[in-house]
Order: C-alpha cells, then structure tokens, then sequence
C-alpha cells in the first residue's frame, strides 16, 4: 500500500505503508507547510511510481476548521 497527498492541483507520492502489530503505518517526513484542505489517498500498489493503480481509502482534511 502506499499514500498519497493532493492539494486539488498536484497529487504527491508519501511513501509506503509498513505493517505493524496495530496496523499500517507510514513514516514520513516533510519539509512543506501542508495546505489548509487537502485529500489523502491511500492506493494498492503493484509498483513504486508515481501512478494511482487501485484507490483503497480517500478522504479528506481541512486544518483549523
């Protein structure tokens, strides 16, 4: 699995998830402010590029509402 972060215009490739004892998780660390409504997508994957293949979770969030 791997996630995803887009701002309405640009849909950027956070990584990919790990399995844990509690589920998955994603270790990430960015360098940009994040904007204030954004949608992240969580996607099945048969390879690591930078292509949506099989949409799982989306969701969106708004900061500060």
């Amino acid at each position: 699995y791997q996630a995803w972060i887009s701002d309405g215009q640009k849909t950027t490739n956070l990584g990919m998830l790990r399995m844990e004892k509690g589920g998955y998780l994603l270790d990430y660390k960015g360098s940009n402010a994040l904007p204030l409504t954004f949608t992240i997508t969580v996607s099945k994957e048969s390879r690591n590029d930078d292509v949506i293949e099989e949409k799982i979770l989306e969701g969106a969030v708004q900061i500060g509402q």
